[in-house]
């Protein structure tokens, strides 16, 4: 069961938000809560349904103001070592450089 799930590089925080957490089977998903703002998410009591598995799906926002290349890093903690681990990057650039 996913227990926490964490924003850890500092350097480009708050440009990152998670906005969205759900839990279920392939077909079913039950939203979690998730405050507005969110840089750590720790799962509540979910209730066991009595699958061997679940699907997650987690929703994460960026937003910025200014150029540049912006990296985060997104903990996935199920409660036993070692965690798992996904890596963004993310380049923000003037349209007017794409030609």
């Amino acid at each position: 069961m996913l227990y926490r799930v964490a924003l850890l590089y500092d350097a480009h925080r708050p440009h990152f938000s998670i906005i969205a957490i759900s839990a279920g089977d392939s077909t079913t998903q039950v939203s979690q809560e998730v405050p507005e703002n969110c840089q750590e998410w720790i799962g509540g009591k979910m209730a066991q349904n009595g699958l061997d598995h679940y699907v997650y799906k987690v929703g994460i926002a960026f937003n910025t103001e200014i150029f540049g290349t912006f990296r985060q890093t997104i903990v996935f903690d199920f409660g036993l070592e070692p965690v798992l681990m996904q890596r963004v990057m993310i380049d923000a650039a003037s349209t007017e450089d794409e030609d």
